[in-house]
């Protein structure tokens, strides 16, 4: 700032240099000029009188300033040639202070630092005789003359957006993708303070086959991560637990839960769910963006700090909710006495029906089950069920079926119930 504040003085510094350069070069010249007259007139002296100075006692005299002149003339050279060579060297630098340029100090710099090499004493004298409003001057101006079109342009954006917003074609296009989606497309925004619970909805539902499916809402971001664990409240024995990310809309899901591969039996069960620790190595960015760091950004009311002692460095999600499963249907224990019955398998060791299907569908690529309610079971008589599974072969769905009656004696009833279970 002091370079652009005081040019004139700036440039009275740089033309003073140039003077006193001037006035030494001027003066190693003069002096240069007179030694090479005096050592020209002693050589003619001594060639002249050399037979007589040669006798005489002087010789010697002259002899040694003869070659002490000469010694001084080569340092003289050295010295006007340093001396001239800083004349030229700095030639950008003057021209750029002479012209008041704007960037007259980084010129100095660059033309100090890289004017040795040659390429960088011609930029610096090129940079020098460039426009003396210099380029950030350039671009300062440049700026300034584009921030009314870039404000105005700005202003046109958001009204456009506005207007896209409101459209009625817009507003009838979102209303149908969130009927598709299932849920509302709108960003986050963090329930107001007061809010008791961000849990919203926790529905648990028991299939056919026994297996529960949990679906659950909470008012947090997509992609949220969370632990949901299932505990027996009498014994507090954790039953199940799992790391999962929150769906669109703040949807959990979790489906076909069961306990070491079988139903979980009828009763209460209390089921947590806990966000992971809202931070940077742990969470996705999106979802740091939207609770704020550490869930600061999500209501007191709803959360429980991080650290008692310190409640405002961050928050935590933990719901707690009680739930009771319905109890086991004798449908569901007929299909579970046909898939836990054991049958001999090709090593001659027994093996459960449930695993020898697995294995089957596993192995067979032109057979696979149906993926949702593929078994089925009916009641034909006062102790007789026929349990059916339905698959596909080949492109086309099979169904194969077994009897079961009273003391769940099993009897295959197709062929095809023959060869997947095993059961003669």
């Amino acid at each position: 700032m002091a370079l652009k504040n005081k040019t004139g003085r700036g440039r009275s510094v740089y033309l003073l240099v140039y003077l006193l350069l001037g006035l030494v070069l001027l003066s190693a010249l003069v002096i240069k000029f007179t030694v090479q007259t005096y050592i020209i007139v002693k050589r003619q002296q001594i060639d002249v009188s050399a037979e007589a100075t040669a006798l005489s006692y002087d010789f010697p005299h002259y002899f040694d300033i003869f070659f002490s002149v000469a010694l001084n003339d080569v340092a003289l050279n050295n010295f006007i040639y340093v001396v001239s060579l800083g004349f030229l060297y700095f030639i950008p630098s003057f021209v750029a202070d002479s012209r008041g340029h704007h960037d007259r100090f980084s010129i100095l710099l660059s033309n100090l630092i890289f004017g040795w090499t040659g390429v960088g004493w011609l930029a610096s004298f090129v940079w020098s005789l460039l426009s003396v409003e210099g380029v950030g001057s350039m671009a300062d101006s440049f700026g300034r003359k584009a921030a009314p079109r870039l404000e105005q342009l700005k202003s046109e954006a958001f009204a456009l957006n506005e207007n896209v917003q409101q459209h009625p074609l817009t507003k009838q296009v979102i209303r149908k993708a969130e009927r598709v989606v299932g849920t509302r497309l709108r960003p986050y925004v963090p329930p107001p303070e007061g809010t008791p619970t961000l849990l919203t909805n926790l529905s648990v539902v028991r299939d056919l086959e026994g297996s529960v499916n949990l679906r659950a809402e909470l008012a947090l971001p997509l992609d949220t991560q969370v632990e949901t664990t299932i505990i027996e409240p009498i014994w507090q024995r954790t039953i199940f637990s799992s790391q999962t990310r929150l769906e669109r809309g703040g949807v959990l899901h979790l489906q076909a839960l069961r306990m070491d591969g079988r139903p979980l039996p009828g009763g209460v069960y209390r089921i947590s769910i806990a966000t992971l620790p809202f931070e940077f190595d742990v969470q996705d960015e999106s979802v740091l963006d939207a609770v704020g760091e550490h869930g600061k950004s999500l209501p007191h009311s709803a959360t429980l700090p991080v650290d008692a002692e310190f409640p405002n460095y961050g928050r935590e999600v933990i719901e707690d909710k009680d739930v009771t499963l319905p109890e086991i249907t004798l449908a569901t224990e007929k299909i579970e006495a046909l898939k836990t019955a054991t049958v001999s398998s090709e090593t001659a060791a027994l093996i459960t029906v449930e695993d020898r299907l697995r294995d089957r569908f596993a192995a067979r690529l032109d057979e696979k089950v149906i993926p949702t309610e593929p078994w089925a079971v009916e009641q034909v008589g006062a102790s007789r069920w026929i349990v059916s599974l339905r698959f596909v072969r080949r492109g086309r769905p099979q169904v194969a079926r077994w009897e079961l009656t009273e003391g769940d004696a099993i009897r295959c009833l197709d062929p095809d119930a023959r060869a997947m279970s095993g059961i003669p």
